[in-house]
C-alpha cells in the first residue's frame, strides 16, 4: 500500500518528481505504481493519495508517516 514518509535528502535509489510545493521522490521500483499526475490531500485527520484514474491510498493516517 502505497505511503509516504518526512526526509531531509533524497537517497541515490529515488528519483525526483515534480511538485510545486515540497521537494519529492519516488523510490525507482516504485514509481511504476503512481500515475503520471497525483495528488495529497489531508482532510484535518487522514490523507488520500488519488489521480485523475482514481483513488490510490484513500486513508492515509499521520500516524503511519514515517520520518
Amino acid at each position: 500500500m502505497p505511503t509516504f514518509e518526512l526526509k531531509d535528502q533524497i537517497e541515490d535509489n529515488e528519483k525526483r518528481v515534480s511538485c510545486d510545493q515540497f521537494s519529492v521522490s519516488v523510490h525507482y521500483q516504485q514509481a511504476v505504481f503512481f500515475a503520471k499526475e497525483m495528488t495529497l490531500d489531508f482532510n484535518g485527520q487522514t490523507f488520500r493519495l488519488s489521480s485523475p484514474e482514481g483513488v490510490l491510498n484513500p486513508f492515509i493516517p499521520p500516524s503511519v508517516i514515517g520520518h
